[in-house]
This record gives C-alpha cells, sequence and structure tokens, in this order.
C-alpha cells in the first residue's frame, strides 16, 4: 500500500511542477510521469467485464414459454483463442446456472446425439442450412424447445504501452438460440469478456464463471423465466464485472 502511495504522489508532483518547466527539462520528466503512471497500472488489481453487442437476431417472443434447452458444447481445441482445451461459453457451467429455472440438456446428451446421426460437433464445420437441421434433430431427439450454441472464442490485446489507459485483453464468442417452434435462428449475439490488465490475469474458471453467469440471465430474460428492470434493457450494460 505505502509503494502504491508513494508512486501516486510521484505522478501528482510531476503534473503539478509541468508547467513552470523548460522545455528542455519538460520531456524527461514527462517521461518519468508516464512511467509512474504504468507502474502504478501494472500493481493495480486487474478486473473484467462482461458485456453483449447490439443482437444481429432477436425474436423475444420466439423464445418466450420455453422449458427445455439443449446446450450445444463450444469447440475445444487450439483455434479457440481462450486457451488449448479450453472454452468461453461452459456448457456445465451455464446448465447449473439455469438450473431451477430451465432444465437442459447436457452437452453429453447433445454429443451423443450428434454422433449417432453423424452430425459434427463442430460448428465451424456445418453450414448455416446445416446447422438448422442439426438443432432441429437435436430438438426433436431431445425433447428441447430451444438449443444454445457458442464459437470459439476470438481474442484481442491491446497492450496500450504509449498511453496513459490501462492495458487491456478481449475474447469475444458468437451466440446463437434456435428455436423449435419457428424452426429457426431467433437469437445471434456475441458475449464480449474485456479484461482490464493488473499486476496478474484472472484465471480462465473466473471468467468461464461470470460469462456463464451472464449468458444465463440473457435466457432467462428471453425465455420469459426473469424480470427486465429498465437499467438492464439496454444491450450493451455491463453483464458481470468483478
Amino acid at each position: 500500500m505505502k509503494n502504491w502511495i508513494c508512486r501516486y504522489w510521484v505522478i501528482v508532483g510531476c503534473l503539478t511542477i509541468l508547467p513552470f518547466l523548460s522545455g528542455c527539462i519538460l520531456v524527461p520528466v514527462a517521461a518519468v510521469g508516464f512511467g509512474a503512471t504504468k507502474l502504478v497500472q501494472m500493481n493495480m488489481k486487474t478486473t473484467f467485464q462482461v458485456t453483449f453487442d447490439t443482437p444481429r437476431i432477436e425474436d423475444r417472443n420466439a423464445l418466450a414459454g420455453a422449458s427445455r434447452i439443449a446446450l450445444w458444447p463450444e469447440s475445444r481445441g487450439p483455434d479457440s483463442a481462450f486457451g488449448q482445451g479450453e472454452t468461453l461459453v461452459s456448457a456445465p457451467m451455464l446448465s447449473e446456472r439455469l438450473s431451477g429455472s430451465l432444465d437442459t440438456v447436457t452437452s453429453r446428451m447433445v454429443l451423443q446425439v450428434l454422433q449417432s446421426n453423424s452430425i459434427p460437433a463442430s460448428l465451424q464445420d456445418l453450414t448455416h442450412r446445416e446447422r438448422l437441421d442439426a438443432c432441429r434433430i437435436l430438438c426433436d431427439r431431445t425433447g428441447a424447445d430451444a438449443v444454445v450454441c457458442s464459437s470459439p472464442p476470438d481474442m484481442k490485446v491491446d497492450s496500450r504501452y504509449f498511453t496513459f489507459k490501462r492495458a487491456t485483453r478481449t475474447y469475444a464468442a458468437d451466440l446463437q438460440a434456435y428455436s423449435r417452434a419457428k424452426d429457426d435462428f431467433v437469437w445471434e449475439d456475441m458475449v464480449i469478456v474485456t479484461v482490464k490488465q493488473g499486476s496478474t490475469l484472472p484465471s480462465n474458471a473466473d471468467i468461464e464463471h461470470g460469462v456463464a453467469e451472464a449468458v444465463a440471465g440473457k435466457l432467462l430474460e428471453l425465455t420469459g423465466k426473469k424480470s427486465v428492470t429498465p437499467a438492464e434493457a439496454g444491450t450493451n450494460s455491463p453483464a458481470k464485472a468483478q
């Protein structure tokens, strides 16, 4: 704590005397202040926030009344920017968050249906029409009213070495919800995790928990299992901060 306070006053001192310095002295003092700022940021607590993009498709009536949802497991492997063998939208964690409000078809059962019908488990290997056919089969075989799919996440790193802003790491994964009643995808959105980096990075498990909570909240909202206040209605409002 003492080190943090010292660095804070170094920055304040540098900024206070800047107007009174000549050009030749101004540059090194400004550099010291900038370096102190980045040092403070490096020692700050790392935080992350989960938000949703503006939905590309959102039929708010299509999923109303759905009581059983099949969770298509996100593809794992080296194509996932979140980490090899890791997922951004964890089907088991999502199922746990929905428990008590919605009945879920586990990803294991979904995989069994896909395999028995010779359907690739990776969404990237399917065309739009093939995804629709696969979701229709899943609903018919499992009695689900809807299927929720997610893609492997992309990652973007903004180091911000030469600005006063904190370095960030962003993960994003596409989400789709298929309705058996409509026989079409009725919700398409993107879940975005913004990590403001500090001394350490949050664990993948912490981020997965945050994402599962946010996606579960969105699904409960779309299925009418959760009342939405005006403050929560905005699509870009934070869904989880830690």
